[in-house]
Formats: C-alpha cells, structure tokens, sequence
C-alpha cells in the first residue's frame, strides 16, 4: 500500500543520480498500514531552495510515522505525520505529477489530476452521506418518528448524487474521445464538488436534532458517520 502527501513541505537537495530529503508531511492517509510512502519537495540545487516540485517515493523503513491523527471522524485512515531526514532518493524513485512515465496508455492516466481527486473525495462523502441516511431511516422507524423531513432529505442527495455522476461521466467521455476539458469546465467541476460536499453536511445536520440521544452519543453508530462526514468534506480540495 502506498500513502502520501501532495503539500510540497521538504527538501531534496539534488545530486548526480537522485536527491537527499528532509521535511515533515502531515495527514498522510494509510500511515498504519502503508509500505510505500510518496512526498512532494522543493528541489534545492547548489545550495539554493528552488521553485521546482519533485515527487519522491521510499520504503516504510526510512519513514518516521508521528501517530498524531486527532480528527473526530475517520479515524482508521490514520491518516499521521511522516518525517524523514536526509533519505537518499535515486533519480528512479522520482516523479512529477502531470508526467507521464510508462507506456500503458490508459485513460485515466491523462485525466485531469485536480478534476480526479476532487471526483475521488467527492465521492467518499457522498458514500457517508447515503449511509447517514440509512442509518437514520433505521433510527427513525424504531421511534416511530415522522420521517417527512427525512424524505427531503433523501431526495435533494438523490439530485446531489445524479448531478455528480451525470456531470463526471460527461467529463469522461469527452476526455475519452480526446476532447479536451476546457479551463471553464474545471472550475465548473471544482465549484461543484464545494457546493455539494457542503450540502451533504447539511444533509445531516438537518436531521441531527430529530435523531434523540444517539446522535450525540459518541459510541453509536449513527454519530460516528456524522463525524466521519465531517472529516471527509473538511479536505482542502471540497472546503471554500
């Protein structure tokens, strides 16, 4: 398994055949778990810290993991800080995102990367939302409750969930038929992704109060998405 970081929070100072690095990377999701670690780092050359952003992977076994994951919510990512300090790294261990480096050619390696993982995280708080949602009919059938505002609930994540997927499978085709994404589309899609993370989290907090004690029980099922969902749409990628 392969965790990492995109935030550029090291050093590699460049060397005949690879790079020394140094630097300190939070919220690496899988650090429990991971056997590969991958981080991006200013290139330092000839003493001088550049603009350049190169991508280095390396074993678990030169990895330091801080174990300082404290969210509310998905805590099995245990998604920790990695440290390390001056790992060599071979010029093959490197990458840069946008690159292309093997000759597979499939699809999704040309997709637009920013466009992939607002799509990637999108799509894991949409999950947690539908779960909250069912955990909620379940709740609200065992009190007998009125469940009409879970009904419209149920329906504005129905439009949410189509409007993501209509509009991503969009982007797909044309991305398959090599017709390039414009700029205006992109951000159309980042906007998009914001808006409907937002949404979910007021999905849930609309039907909070009317759940009893359990949603604020931090050992029941039902508080434990919520906190999850939380977690999710606070990624950079789906927060304003």
């Amino acid at each position: 398994m392969i965790a990492g970081s995109g935030y550029p929070t090291g050093i590699a100072v460049k060397t005949d055949n690879g790079y020394y690095v140094t630097g300190q990377w939070k919220y690496c999701s899988g650090a429990d778990y991971a056997t590969t670690f991958t981080m991006n780092c200013f290139v330092e050359q000839d003493g001088v810290k550049t603009e350049n952003i190169i991508s280095c992977s390396m074993d678990r076994q030169h990895v330091e993991v801080l174990n300082d994951w404290r969210a509310m919510g998905l805590k099995a990512t245990a998604s920790h800080t990695i440290r390390v300090h001056h790992i060599w790294v071979s010029q093959e261990a490197t990458f840069q995102l946008g690159t292309i480096k093997n000759n597979y050619g499939n699809p999704v390696h040309s997709f637009p990367f920013t466009t992939f993982a607002e799509a990637s995280f999108l799509s894991v708080c949409l999950g947690i939302t539908a779960n909250f949602l069912e955990e909620s009919f379940l709740l609200i059938k065992q009190r007998q409750r009125d469940s009409s505002m879970l009904q419209v609930q149920q329906k504005h994540f129905k439009q949410y969930e189509e409007q993501f997927y209509k509009t991503l499978s969009t982007y797909w085709q044309k991305h398959q038929q090599d017709v390039e994404l414009t700029a205006e589309e992109l951000l159309q899609f980042t906007q998009m992704s914001k808006e409907i993370a937002a949404a979910c989290v007021e999905i849930a907090n609309s039907l909070v109060r009317s759940l009893g004690m359990d949603a604020i029980t931090e050992t029941a099922t039902i508080n434990r998405i919520w906190r999850n969902l939380y977690t999710a749409a606070q990624h950079g990628f789906l927060t304003p």
